[in-house]
């Protein structure tokens, strides 16, 4: 991965169709080549925004070099990762944009669909005999309606089979289409499986050699945000028409200035909680930061506070790793609240698969949040080594010294021993959330 403090990164997708005839049956591999150029803005270097770039293939590998095949889903596409992110004293909010620059070597048949034939449902094979669907269907064989009229998730841009009229369609909020260029974009913020793209849609005959937006105007917060955008050729309008045909792009990431965010600022905390206090010492979002809470400018500050506290209450050092992250808006209201934690080097040589860095699970009442703070913890611990169990109504993650758990409405970060942050989303617990320095193992 390299982290680039730019605000604009130009990535090179080079993509080439090859054939694979398959039973009757004709695949496309898909074989993409990126390259990341450091960029600056008005010829002028910036700290203020980066764009981190890890190309990631189906396979989990870091080489976005493989293969596509047609499929109904974009997840089968192949797919390359772009993360945005601020600097938080830069005090500014950008908005981020994702081009797809596609260059006149494209093929224009990629962008057209496929002629209508039946299809043997026992070897794949077309079967010329049968002209019309009803005859094809009759014989009991399957209709490749690549040009008829079908029903498609506005969402996502993939086929809904179970809807087969436009009425049925249109009812199940579906969109009734026909034909429809086959090669098509979907940007992710997620890789879980319920994940809904932010972004889709059909790169089209009109779009060789122009430039595409394909997400844009989104905001860029100092949390890495990644995005995943997946090229993928829908196999439901495509045939042995489909191979060896070029395609070529770019992919530009850019970040520019909000003018119109107010400011904001960002502060650490390793606020104990006290039942004797205010709003027993919490920050709670949506409410004014608590004058009697000490603020901090860096984790690590924070960090040592809470390994202070912990020292004044029991005269024995103990090093914690987790901390609290807060933004507030210039009337000094709290916007948003995190739990962050700390992936150390040593930790990762004592534990083989876990990323070194420093991690937010945040809490707020969204739709995707549980999944959003699961892939947190899936990039800190991996997901195959055994560190992480999912309860579905809850996802743990642990190591020695550190545990993590995401509930539906609630985040505990702890050390095993006593000591804690946590915070409640906002839906049930007001966003509020504290720390806790303590050396009782069953206080929780």
């Amino acid at each position: 991965m390299k982290n680039i403090k730019s605000k604009k990164v130009l990535i090179i997708v080079a993509i080439a169709f090859i054939g694979l005839s398959l039973v009757g049956s004709t695949y496309a591999y898909l074989t993409m080549s990126l390259n990341v150029n450091n960029g600056t803005y008005n010829n002028v270097a910036t700290h203020c925004f980066g764009v981190t770039y890890n190309a990631q293939n189906i396979d989990g590998s870091t080489d976005i070099t493989g293969t596509l095949f047609p499929s109904g889903t974009s997840k089968k596409g192949l797919t390359g990762r772009v993360g945005f992110s601020s600097d938080p004293t830069c005090s500014l909010t950008g908005l981020g944009t994702i081009n797809l620059n596609i260059a006149n070597g494209t093929s224009s048949t990629l962008t057209t669909p496929a002629s209508s034939y039946c299809e043997s449902r026992n070897t794949l094979e077309p079967l010329p005999e049968y002209t019309t669907e009803a005859a094809c269907t009759t014989a009991g064989e399957r209709w490749r309606g690549y040009g008829d009229s079908y029903c498609e998730n506005p969402n996502t841009l993939e086929r809904m089979e179970d809807y087969t009229t436009e009425s049925d369609c249109t009812t199940h909020s579906g969109s009734w289409r026909t034909g429809g260029s086959p090669l098509k974009y979907a940007v992710y913020t997620s890789t879980a499986a319920n994940a809904t793209p932010v972004s889709v849609g059909r790169i089209t005959s009109s779009d060789i050699g122009s430039t595409v937006t394909i997400y844009n105007n989104f905001a860029v917060a100092p949390d890495e945000t990644f995005y995943y955008i997946y090229i993928w050729l829908d196999g439901y309008l495509t045939d042995n028409t489909h191979t060896n045909l070029p395609f070529s792009a770019t992919i530009s990431a850019s970040v520019s200035q909000n003018p119109n965010a107010a400011p904001m600022r960002y502060v650490y905390t390793a606020n104990i909680w006290d039942a004797n206090a205010t709003n027993y010492n919490s920050v709670v979002i949506g409410s004014s930061f608590p004058s009697g809470i000490t603020q901090y400018s860096t984790p690590a500050s924070a960090m040592s506070a809470l390994d202070t506290a912990y020292y004044n209450e029991f005269n024995t050092t103990r090093t914690h790793n987790f901390f609290l992250r807060h933004i507030l808006n210039n009337n000094d209201v709290v916007t948003e609240s995190y739990v962050g934690f700390v992936i150390t080097p040593t930790m990762v040589t004592n534990n083989a698969g876990l990323t070194a860095g420093t991690y937010y699970l945040k809490l707020d009442d969204s739709a995707n949040i549980y999944a959003d703070n699961v892939t947190v913890l899936e990039s800190a611990f991996g997901t195959s080594g055994g560190y992480c169990f999912d309860n579905t109504s809850w996802f743990r993650c642990n190591i020695t010294g550190l545990e993590t758990v995401v509930y539906q409405d609630f985040v505990y970060v702890r050390d095993g021993l006593g000591s804690r942050c946590e915070g409640g989303y906002q839906v049930d617990y007001e966003g509020f959330s504290d720390c806790m320095a303590s050396n009782d193992a069953g206080d929780w």
